[in-house]
């Protein structure tokens, strides 16, 4: 019984003298506050394990001069099964799984097998790899220069659109003309066309938007009569969108 009232006085204790000191006068606790500097984009390093913290410090640190290839292959494995461990990958719901070796090491430190896969890929490339993207529509006769798709950018999505169409054209090629330095591939490459309806054309539509301004309902209606019209919707504070239509303008 003894023990449990000591106990009990010491944890009363305690809490007052957990008040008193978040009770300090706010005046005080602000004016200490504004002495203070803020630093950011620290790097800190370590004796004990390499420097990791960009491609460049990675290739440093981990690949030397006159290593053969079978020996930049461990040490690229070394690093993958060293800063991560195997379960179920992050997802940032912006290209499925994260598939940045760096981020990987920096952020998540885990993955699963896509990720491994990635992560190796990404630190075997070489900035050289890449393809030369070209169109012709001339059935191959000339091909114009569209972009390049550099390197090294693995687990990378890319779109891109060919506006320039002479008028007449029937048919197109698309052509990818690249050079293996060290690891180029493709995991997936889609091609769309978008026919222009020789009898088609453009009715006017109305746009419905509604939403909440500090709880109150909120509507605005806007009717497109061509298609590249574009308007701008200026909303309150605490804005919440309930919702949108799009129909047959009368």
């Amino acid at each position: 019984m003894a023990r449990g009232t000591l106990f009990r006085s010491w944890a009363r204790g305690a809490a007052l003298a957990a008040v008193g000191v978040a009770c300090a006068p706010w005046p005080a606790l602000a004016q200490d506050a504004a002495k203070v500097g803020v630093v950011s984009h620290l790097k800190v390093l370590s004796d004990k394990v390499e420097d990791v913290s960009s491609p460049e410090a990675w290739k440093k640190s981990c690949v030397r001069d006159g290593m053969s290839d079978q020996e930049k292959v461990l040490a690229i494995w070394r690093t993958v099964v060293k800063y991560r461990h195997q379960t179920s990958p992050p997802n940032e719901w912006i290209q499925d799984n994260v598939h940045d070796v760096f981020k990987t090491i920096h952020v998540y430190g885990y993955g699963m097998c896509c990720c491994a896969s990635s992560h190796v890929e990404t630190l075997a490339r070489d900035k050289r790899d890449g393809y030369d993207v070209a169109v012709s529509y001339d059935g191959g006769k000339q091909f114009r220069p569209v972009l390049k798709l550099g390197g090294p950018t693995a687990g990378e999505t890319r779109y891109f659109t060919i506006s320039e169409v002479p008028p007449g054209t029937r048919a197109a090629q698309l052509r990818l003309q690249g050079r293996t330095y060290n690891t180029t591939m493709l995991f997936g490459l889609r091609i769309d066309a978008d026919y222009k309806q020789p009898h088609g054309g453009f009715r006017p539509v109305k746009i419905t938007y509604l939403w909440e301004e500090n709880g109150a309902p909120k509507r605005h209606e806007h009717v497109a009569a061509r298609p590249e019209e574009t308007y701008t919707i200026r909303c309150g504070p605490k804005t919440v969108v309930k919702g949108f239509a799009v129909d047959l303008a009368k």
